[in-house]
């Protein structure tokens, strides 16, 4: 499995050499990109990312490239950095799935906290995809199977009537006894309540 990435986003040069020396200890690949719409160009398919997105502002249109990011990579976990008194827009971004995790740009500590729930919960989707498919693929197992012993019992009902139809066959006197042991037989073991035996 490929080392996962973590993408520094709109970061000033300062701030972004001090994160990178907390999220050295993380054992990602850590790189700069720049600004939001560069994100796009950063990622692909398949990519275990996680994009740390510096919001000084959140404006109309900042939102609305880090929706078209999430809904072109959904794959990304994105950490949002906001200012406290943007709370609000924080909470409203998480309801909305746009961004996984929200905390301050000031707060070293927060961050690397924030990146490593985003690296857990990354982990607990990839866990619950693989799972779900595991499951799929039993469920069809199962259906194969009670198909292959329905087709197995009609086998065996088959082979019974016929090794009986034989033993009427061998002698004309006894023709049909075997039939009629039968039938008296399921008569029977349905006034006993004897059910699928």
């Amino acid at each position: 499995m490929t080392a996962t990435r973590v993408l520094i986003v709109n970061i000033e040069p300062a701030k972004r050499d001090a994160l990178f020396a907390v999220l050295d200890k993380l054992n990602c690949k850590i790189s700069s990109c720049g600004a939001l719409t560069n994100l796009l160009y950063q990622t692909k398919p398949g990519d275990q990312a996680v994009a740390v997105i510096r919001l000084p502002s959140p404006s109309e249109e900042s939102l609305s490239q880090l929706w078209r990011v999430r809904k072109l990579n959904p794959w990304l976990s994105i950490v949002a950095l906001l200012k406290p008194e943007a709370a609000a827009t924080g909470i409203s971004l998480i309801r909305e799935d746009i961004v996984d995790q929200v905390t301050s740009p000031d707060n070293p500590a927060a961050i690397f906290s924030a990146i490593q729930s985003a690296l857990v919960m990354r982990k607990l989707i990839t866990i619950k995809s693989e799972t779900l498919r595991q499951v799929k693929v039993l469920k069809t197992e199962q259906s194969r199977n009670r198909r292959r012993a329905a087709e197995l019992e009609e086998s065996y009902n088959a082979t019974l009537e016929n090794l009986m139809t034989a033993l009427d066959l061998r002698d004309v006197e006894t023709f049909g006894h075997s039939m009629t042991v039968a039938k008296y037989s399921c008569a029977l073991a349905e006034i006993l309540e004897i059910r699928g035996q």
